[in-house]
């Protein structure tokens, strides 16, 4: 809350990069909007990240828990070289 309070002055939010002194798309917003917008969007993608990345661990633990399904009915090896 001291952030928003501290930077309620407006900025000028540039989204061409190229020409800085005459941008062809550029708002002007206040300072604490574009900081709240750039969390929001780093929590956005860190929570799609670790979404994705526990994706896999299922997945994964999916696979071997049917592989071991299978090894149990039909009565082979849990590896190659191993005594049963």
């Amino acid at each position: 809350m001291a952030l928003a309070i501290a930077n309620r002055g407006n900025v000028l939010f540039s989204f061409d990069p190229f020409n800085p002194e005459n941008p062809a798309i550029a708002i002007d917003v206040p300072l604490i909007a574009v900081v709240f917008a750039a969390m929001l969007i780093g929590i956005l993608i860190g929570g799609v990240a670790g979404w994705g990345q526990a994706r896999r661990s299922r997945v994964k633990a999916r696979r071997a828990a049917e592989l071991a399904a299978i090894r149990d009915s039909s009565n082979l090896p849990a590896a190659m070289g191993t005594k049963a």
